[in-house]
């Protein structure tokens, strides 16, 4: 299966909402692996870790309660 090329609507959107949404969510949106989107946005220096706080808030699905981390 070849390879869907990244578009400029889909390297906005990682843009965007990088260290605020979880990266699973953000691989949802855009049709993407989870991989993908995390090779993706390292490639071009974002970083994708959400604040605990944001997590909690808005994401509560993501917080573990072993992991204080995210």
């Amino acid at each position: 299966m070849p390879k869907k090329a990244w578009s400029d609507k889909d390297l906005e959107y990682i843009e965007r909402v990088a260290g605020k949404v979880p990266v699973p969510v953000m691989a949802a949106a855009i049709n993407k692996t989870v991989p993908a989107v995390k090779v993706k946005a390292y490639s071009i220096g974002l970083k994708l870790r959400v604040p605990m706080d944001v997590l909690r808030k808005h994401w509560p699905e993501y917080v573990s309660g072993a992991n204080s981390h995210a």
